[in-house]
């Protein structure tokens, strides 16, 4: 009896395993597909940052006032880029769903 007490004690939920043990588990194309979402945003963020990149460079040659709008529009940009980071790895590491929006 003391023993499966032990047992049950030493157990842990899959939730409390860092990311690495986790991640080693899953199957090759769950590791693709994970790989694949983090290329996708970070290939949207840079395409964003890109596209704002335009009218910094008219800020800057042509009106100041311009300026600040578009380093709010960069920074904000950065932001988003954080926070899509952020709940890609928040939903791997707690469902291992890539779809799933709560």
């Amino acid at each position: 009896m003391a023993e499966s007490e032990e047992i049950t004690k030493e157990t842990k939920k899959i939730d409390d395993w860092d990311f690495s043990t986790k991640y080693a588990m899953l199957s090759p194309e769950l590791k693709l597909l994970h790989q694949v979402r983090l290329l996708r945003a970070d290939l949207g963020t840079l395409v964003y940052i890109l596209i704002s990149l335009i009218p910094l460079y008219l800020a800057i040659r042509y009106d100041i006032k311009l300026l600040f709008l578009t380093l709010t529009v960069l920074l904000y940009g950065f932001y988003k880029h954080i926070k899509i980071r952020a709940l890609l790895k928040h939903r791997f590491e707690h469902a291992s769903t890539f779809g799933y929006k709560e």
